[in-house]
């Protein structure tokens, strides 16, 4: 409960017009954090399309990564959240879905992100927050738009357009359960990054509950 997972909602690799993955040979990429889905996803399909590619990787906030493409201080960025709505308006073009890669590639949504509880918090107490959470989800699903001035608070795209478009592509269904298929969406993903070396292996378990 509480995970941000779905289908055509991945990150994007954008560039300026006319550009190519293929044109240089240690290419300049601004991404949302070295941590985040974006950037394993983004080296996930690097190892899959360019095994070959040495790019210059530079994190930046996710708000900062358009401007620094078309300032042509990155060569292509990584973009999510509201940026996926915005970009031709900036002038920029797509050079590939990463969630649609990994779609294609597994058959299972995209795990983009998730309510974490340490593992030392008794396990009664993780499900107790988790029923909280789901509450919390409802009551909001029912109630729509008593949240839209937080949200537009904290937006970085303002324009209500774009903020509906967001909130109707992230919160879904996998919000409240994500079910077998999203254990194994993120299970996978969490295989496939191991097996890459982005992160270490580990044999505690993902799921609190």
């Amino acid at each position: 409960t509480g995970s941000a997972l779905g289908l055509g909602c991945g990150p994007l690799i954008i560039s300026l017009p006319g550009r190519s993955l293929d044109d240089k040979t240690k290419p300049v990429i601004a991404v949302p954090g070295m941590g985040t889905t974006a950037y394993h996803l983004f080296r996930l399909y690097v190892d899959d399309k360019y095994i070959d590619m040495d790019a210059s990787i530079i994190p930046m906030p996710f708000e900062k990564i358009m401007p620094a493409v078309i300032e042509r201080k990155a060569d292509f960025g990584v973009i999510i959240h509201e940026g996926r709505f915005v970009y031709p308006d900036m002038g920029l073009e797509l050079k590939a879905d990463l969630g649609l890669w990994w779609e294609d590639k597994t058959f299972l949504p995209i795990p983009l992100g998730c309510i974490a509880i340490k593992r030392d918090i008794d396990s009664a107490i993780a499900c107790d927050i988790q029923k909280l959470i789901g509450k919390s989800i409802d009551h909001a699903f029912l109630n729509p738009s008593m949240a839209y001035d937080y949200i537009q608070t904290y937006a970085q795209e303002l324009d209500e357009d774009v903020i509906q478009q967001h909130i109707g592509l992230y919160v879904n269904n996998f919000s409240k359960d994500i079910g077998e298929k999203g254990e194994a969406a993120i299970t996978t993903f969490f295989e496939k990054a191991r097996a890459s070396g982005l992160i270490e292996k580990s044999k505690n378990a993902l799921f609190a509950c």
